[in-house]
């Protein structure tokens, strides 16, 4: 980070101001005013922490998720008792803080901030786990539906499992191909490839 002097005087004045306002915190106003005043660089992160900045389609995605899952706990409630999800399955997580930063910090300014999603602030929104691709897989049921504000049973068992679906790997991809084309074809082209890039150029 860059502060020309004219930044270093103003911060500095303004943290003068806070050591006055704030006692409890004078130390740390008073040492972040040396280090402006001082031009220590290296340390002008302490003063200033700006968290990675989140596109419109980012935002949006979060607003999408935990409108999911208002949804999915609503519709399953006026649903037959009969054929109901358990209510635990459709708990919204939050995300991870540590490895999702960004979204978790939006989510909780949406929730704690806004009061948006009243029914989520009484809930730890920082999941300990990462969450946004199993997220992203219910998003995509839950946009196929008929009906994304009258789910049915079908519609929240749909996406709830697809939470836990696991991606399909490259390797699966292969035997996948091999058991769809057999195994001769597949083991005759690999060597026809072989054959081919073995001849000389």
């Amino acid at each position: 980070m860059e502060l020309s002097e004219k930044d270093r005087l103003i911060l500095s004045n303004q943290y003068e101001i806070l050591e006055k306002l704030d006692p409890d915190q004078a130390e740390r106003y008073q040492r972040l005013r040396e280090i402006l005043q001082r031009g220590y660089s290296a340390e002008y992160g302490e003063m200033i922490s700006l968290s990675d900045p989140l596109s419109t389609e980012e935002c949006k995605e979060v607003s999408s998720i935990i409108e999911m899952h208002r949804q999915l706990q609503r519709c399953n409630e006026v649903l037959d008792p009969s054929s109901r999800v358990d209510p635990k399955s459709l708990k919204f997580d939050g995300f991870d803080g540590n490895e999702e930063t960004a979204y978790y910090l939006y989510a909780t300014f949406l929730v704690e901030t806004l009061k948006r999603w009243s029914e989520f602030a009484s809930i730890e929104l920082n999941s300990h786990h990462e969450t946004l691709d199993g997220y992203r897989r219910m998003l995509e049921q839950w946009e196929a539906s008929e009906s994304k504000y009258k789910l049915t049973a079908s519609d929240i068992g749909r996406i709830v499992a697809a939470r836990h679906e696991e991606p399909v790997s490259t390797i699966q991809q292969l035997l996948n191909s091999t058991r769809e084309h057999g195994y001769g074809r597949c083991i005759a082209t690999a060597e026809c490839e072989l054959i081919e890039s073995e001849k000389p150029h």
